[in-house]
């Protein structure tokens, strides 16, 4: 790798690292500034050069296809509210959202144009990197003392610095991608691959995010029935069976909460939702579960609290953390259904059309994925999980439908050697 491009792959995963770190001054806007430059970035790689790619013209379209769910949420906020006045400002929040979502979109497609399947690495890099420095900053603040009461669950304070919610759940699709990828290594690059693997296994486990946990559980369960299904028929009806269950087990999952069964379910095993179930059930008056309800507009749920109409528990969480049940209050009853069909069923068979079965069954799993971290977070608009998500989700399509069919190789900056980690075959 020639040392301008080494020192433009090195100053990235800086600049990203140091914009998810929440304790910098204005790290929302200067997250927000680094990735609508890479989303310009993008634009300006397809129009000049990506464009005349076959693979990456319909990666492209990939990238954009993406976003329909949240671009058809605006327009019907947008709409709703145009006839009924909206003193909350729900539109422009949702049309803001949406704006920076399909940033989001276009940013992963930069990175993944732009280094190929080493965009994996970058992420990786940037994430280790960005918890390393909240580690720091951390330590600076609450001490070693501080950091082992976190770790005891003895001081909830300390969670501040150590807990970072979008750091730890960007690890998963990466450590998805990785198990995936990991046969197809060599058993030097299984090593440092496990390496890598240990390392955001600690970061998942520091930032104590069971969202995050339960979604990894979900994808190893899922690789794991995969892999034991021999035929390639069957394993695409596996995935599909998957997709279905998980659709119809979301609409259950919001019924079970506005039935209060979930409530029920906590008390009795006395766990801990930390305050969680006691926001969702606030809202239980303000939905229906029949075809009759339309939502109460994307967005309308932060907006709520930000106005500071709930209680004081319910505008302190900012967010519902439960992007199922957010979905369905915000888009109603065959929003619901369209907006998941399509995140579960529409779109992994588009990547199946254009890319093959391999990236259809890696696609898919990573919504499944996505969906089990839904239940109990609003991984829905968190940028860095949102950039993470599609980055591997390219990078495997990029891996699995190269037209150069070289082998890549990973630079490890600083080193004079270079080492083979990922192959495309």
């Amino acid at each position: 790798m020639p040392l301008s491009r080494k020192i433009c792959v090195l100053s990235l995963v800086i600049a990203v690292a140091i914009v998810c770190e929440l304790s910098i001054p204005n790290q929302a806007i200067l997250q927000k500034a680094l990735w609508i430059l890479l989303a310009i970035v993008g634009i300006f790689v397809f129009i000049m050069r990506d464009r005349y790619n076959l693979v990456l013209n319909r990666m492209f379209l990939i990238a954009n296809l993406a976003y329909a769910p949240f671009v058809i949420a605006a327009i019907g906020t947008v709409s709703m509210y145009f006839l009924v006045g909206d003193e909350l400002n729900i539109t422009i929040q949702a049309i803001t959202t949406t704006i920076y979502l399909i940033v989001d979109m276009l940013a992963a497609y930069c990175l993944v144009s732009v280094f190929k399947t080493k965009s994996i690495l970058i992420m990786i890099a940037a994430i280790c990197l960005s918890y390393a420095l909240s580690l720091f900053v951390g330590f600076l603040s609450v001490g070693l003392n501080g950091f082992i009461l976190y770790l005891s669950g003895s001081n909830l304070i300390s969670s501040v610095w150590f807990e970072k919610h979008d750091v730890g759940v960007s690890v998963v699709p990466l450590v998805i991608f990785l198990i995936f990828k990991f046969k197809e290594m060599g058993n030097s690059n299984k090593r440092i691959c496990i390496a890598v693997l240990l390392a955001l296994m600690l970061i998942l486990f520091i930032c104590g995010k069971r969202s995050a946990l339960m979604g990894l559980c979900v994808g190893i369960f899922c690789f794991l029935i995969y892999r034991i299904t021999r035929d390639e028929r069957n394993r695409i009806s596996v995935v599909f069976i998957s997709a279905i269950c998980v659709l119809i087990g979301s609409y259950a999952y919001v019924c079970i909460i506005h039935s209060g069964i979930l409530g029920n379910i906590a008390n009795y095993f006395a766990i801990n939702s930390m305050g969680r179930i006691e926001v969702y059930e606030w809202f239980t008056d303000q939905y229906d579960i029949t075809p009759v309800y339309f939502g109460k507009g994307f967005q309308y749920i932060h907006q709520y609290m930000n106005a500071g109409l709930g209680s004081e528990l319910v505008n302190d969480f900012d967010y519902l953390h439960n992007s199922i049940l957010q979905i369905y209050i915000e888009t109603g009853f065959w929003g619901f259904w369209a907006w998941f069909i399509f995140i579960l069923i529409i779109f992994p068979y588009s990547i199946k059309r254009y890319f093959g079965n391999r990236c259809y069954i890696f696609a898919s799993t990573l919504m499944i994925v996505t969906v089990a971290i839904f239940m109990t977070d609003n991984v829905l608009t968190y940028p860095l999980y949102q950039l993470t998500l599609y980055v591997t989700l390219f990078a495997f399509i990029i891996n699995k439908n190269s037209d150069a069919r070289k082998h890549f190789t990973v630079s490890f900056v600083g080193c004079k050697s270079e080492k083979r980690f990922i192959s495309i075959i």
